[in-house]
């Protein structure tokens, strides 16, 4: 049900762009590359992100225009027990999208709900189609901490998900005030918290 809604969602978008322009798309005009994963998330806490069941798998995506736009294509390239292997997973999207601005997105999706949630590890690439070209060779890592504050995201949004910036602490902060720095208490075995009120 899914993917006929992608498809139906992906036909209106082109049938759109082509009354807009006024021109079909090109056949072959696509992206294709290599994912390289170098997340540890092992998603075995409660969610979210993810459900706890330590599954998930690695979704990539081509977005029109920003990573907040329309998915217009999307696969699954491996799935399994979390943290997956670091690949390189190979990825061919789209055929036939039209000309424009893209971004591909690729991320660990560990509730398996074809969305990139809030503190899942992603890494994304901007990508142009002109004419009628393959755009190939993009690389995309997945990283755990793509904010880069010394803190897994995931870790993050899991534990500061109700305050006012989520993914605003540090890994050289004491958030709960325990003596504890954020990011040992991130790599700590029991990933307990006190509660901040």
């Amino acid at each position: 049900m899914k993917n006929k809604a992608l498809r139906v969602g992906l036909a209106v978008w082109v049938a759109a762009m082509v009354w807009q322009n006024g021109v079909m798309p090109a056949a072959a005009q696509g992206f294709s590359g290599s994912i390289f994963n170098s997340s540890e998330w092992r998603e075995n806490i409660s969610g979210p992100p993810g459900d706890g069941d330590g599954q998930g798998r690695i979704v990539v995506a081509a977005i029109a225009g920003d990573r907040f736009g329309l998915v217009v294509d999307a696969i699954v390239v491996t799935n399994g027990a979390l943290p997956l292997a670091y690949g390189p997973y190979g990825y061919a999207l789209g055929a036939g999208l039209p000309p424009g601005d893209y971004t591909v997105l690729a991320w660990v999706d560990g509730n398996t709900n074809g969305v990139c949630d809030a503190g899942e590890p992603y890494g994304s690439v901007a990508g142009k189609l002109t004419g009628s070209n393959i755009v190939s060779g993009i690389a995309i890592s997945l990283l755990d901490d793509n904010d880069s504050d010394g803190l897994p995201d995931w870790w993050e949004y899991h534990w500061f998900q109700f305050t006012p910036k989520p993914f605003g602490a540090g890994g050289d902060e004491d958030s709960d005030e325990d003596g504890l720095l954020n990011k040992d208490e991130a790599g700590s075995v029991s990933w307990s918290l006190r509660c901040v009120i």
